[in-house]
């Protein structure tokens, strides 16, 4: 019997992925598609985002084991392997795609170890984080309370803005706004206590024009789990 199209879409969307090839994957995902990834609660909306997701400085290749399809659904079973700075994670997991003329318009991925697929993600976020640091105050943005703060300790150089007034401090015309984070164009790296608050936060900086922004995978969580400096305040 022959494959429905839906599963050789899956498979030769793998293949594209595995490969590379952004020029491939184009034809098989939609404009404006929903794109779930493990360890963030906010999903990558639109063909752009995925693309400046690709440009990550982490790569994933996958081996595909099985795939089941109907009219609207795709289930993939895939192998992945992951590495980001001289780190490497295999896991497996299975895919669901709703697929809807011939494009994907939604994804979803779940996995056998959510938890270590998050702390490997974090690990590199965290460090680049770290590393971002360096340069211009206000890249590494702390949303934790007070007390959060003074039980774990605080990012060494972070700035700190409780996630109830992040947007207000955000924007100039408020006249209460913080110049290390008010610039659009400035790298602004957030972090929350776990990563879910901050997920959130980052993509409305990014509906509020503020492209730069991002956040951690797991926090403060994630940021100690890489060995990353925490200072008393």
């Amino acid at each position: 019997m022959a494959e429905h199209p839906n599963a050789t879409l899956a498979r030769e969307m793998t293949d594209a992925f595995d490969r590379g090839d952004m020029a491939a994957l184009d034809r098989f995902i939609d404009d404006d598609v929903v794109w779930h990834e493990i360890g963030r609660s906010e999903p990558r909306r639109g063909k752009a985002a995925l693309a400046a997701a690709a440009a990550a400085d982490y790569t994933i290749t996958g081996a595909l084991h099985d795939v089941l399809a109907n009219d609207e659904h795709t289930i993939a079973l895939v192998e992945a392997t992951a590495t980001r700075n001289g780190r490497t994670r295999t896991y497996r997991t299975a895919e669901i795609y709703h697929i809807r003329n011939g494009r994907v318009v939604e994804r979803w991925a779940f996995s056998d170890d959510t938890a270590a697929i998050a702390a490997f993600f974090a690990y590199g976020q965290a460090k680049a984080a770290h590393q971002d640091g360096a340069g211009p105050p206000g890249s590494a943005c702390e949303l934790r309370c007070a007390d959060q703060r003074r039980e774990t300790g605080v990012i060494p150089g972070s700035v700190h803005v409780p996630l109830s007034v992040l947007y207000w401090r955000l924007d100039p015309a408020s006249g209460f706004d913080d110049p290390r984070l008010s610039d659009p164009a400035r790298h602004v790296v957030l972090l929350c206590a776990d990563g879910y608050s901050s997920s959130l936060a980052a993509a409305t900086l990014k509906d509020l024009g503020f492209a730069r922004a991002t956040d951690v995978v797991g926090g403060v969580t994630g940021w100690k789990a890489a060995g990353l400096p925490l200072e008393l305040p």
